[in-house]
């Protein structure tokens, strides 16, 4: 384990120790100490002092082995990042490339991981595209929606992905944020819809497209979101 991880392990530790369970610890030590002469409060105290570190200990240990496992791409990521030489510097860049900070992102709404949180598995297609009509409703100049559905390597898994992308500020750059919907399907259906070729609505556009059709009544496999700019 390098500095870096040390440093975060043991300051997780302590977090928990003394933010999260402060609070029994100081009733632990109360105890031991104001019932000197009663030996249940000194045993319930001494109990209470000695929890605390072990479930400390115990979050400790779990937090960074659910890190360690997560198969979300930033997790990932995070991770890469953690276990290189410069592990300050480059989980700011995860950081940076994942919220794309900018005037022109619509709060963080749009946040890849508040998107990922946000949608439940359990949700229909027609709860899905309500939700990115209204998480995308405040217009950016120059913003283009994609919706793009095909089958991918994996057998049967099919795969409706909605796309935001959007100039910055000074034009200079370009942002993308997605979230890929992912379903089990044996089809053959591929295509993608664009909403500066849309005459309707695109969110219209795409509640009346076969992919959307196909789903119905199927259950969400998983959600897979990102961001990058160019």
């Amino acid at each position: 384990m390098n500095r870096f991880k040390i440093r975060l392990a043991l300051l997780t530790f302590l977090t928990t120790m003394f933010v999260r369970l402060g609070i029994i610890l100081f009733i632990g030590i109360a105890l031991f100490i104001i019932g000197a002469r009663i030996n249940v409060c000194r045993i319930i105290g001494a109990a209470l002092i000695m929890f605390v570190p072990i479930v400390s200990l115990i979050q400790s240990i779990r937090t960074f082995t659910v890190m360690k496992n997560s198969d979300h791409p930033f997790m990932k990521e995070i991770n890469k990042a953690m276990n290189s030489n410069d592990p300050y510097g480059n989980i700011s860049k995860v950081v940076d490339e994942h919220s794309i900070p900018d005037e022109n992102i619509a709060g963080s709404r749009i946040a890849p991981y508040f998107i990922k949180s946000t949608l439940s598995r359990f949700a229909t297609i027609e709860e899905c595209i309500d939700y990115f009509e209204r998480t995308w409703e405040e217009k950016i100049p120059g913003e283009e929606f994609i919706f793009q559905y095909g089958v991918t390597a994996k057998p049967s898994e099919f795969i409706l992905c909605f796309t935001r992308q959007f100039p910055s500020s000074d034009s200079k750059q370009t942002g993308v944020i997605h979230a890929s919907v992912v379903y089990t399907l044996d089809t053959d259906l591929k295509g993608e819809i664009r909403s500066s070729e849309c005459e309707e609505n695109f969110f219209d556009a795409v509640r009346q497209s076969e992919a959307c059709k196909a789903v119905q009544g199927l259950q969400i496999q998983d959600i897979r979101t990102g961001s990058r700019t160019y």
